[in-house]
């Protein structure tokens, strides 16, 4: 029978792995958002104006109400992973940056 390899593990091996298993996880959510900004279509403002994408011109009816709702979604979910993977990052690597240097 083979043993689960974390469960092997001593305390301390398993803590560091825990650790590492963590600020992976933080990385990812906050690469994840960064993503998200970076891939969406997005909506180009031209005089004051929204300009929209040559696809969905072509479509019999244009609600704008949708496009912009659809919009404000995935900026809203990019804001969410990125902060949230941000503040994982903050909680794990803080302790690092903001060491104090005692005399």
């Amino acid at each position: 029978m083979r043993r689960n390899s974390v469960a092997a593990l001593s305390g301390e091996e398993r803590c560091k792995w825990r650790a590492r298993w963590l600020v992976s996880l933080a990385w990812s959510i906050f690469a994840t958002g960064i993503l998200v900004q970076a891939f969406s279509p997005g909506l180009r403002v031209e005089h004051h104006k929204f300009v929209a994408p040559a696809a969905i011109s072509r479509a019999q009816e244009i609600n704008p109400d949708e496009i912009i709702a659809r919009e404000r979604r995935v900026q809203l979910l990019s804001a969410i992973l990125t902060v949230a993977g941000a503040l994982g990052l903050a909680v794990y690597y803080g302790p690092t940056l903001f060491r104090r240097n005692e005399p």
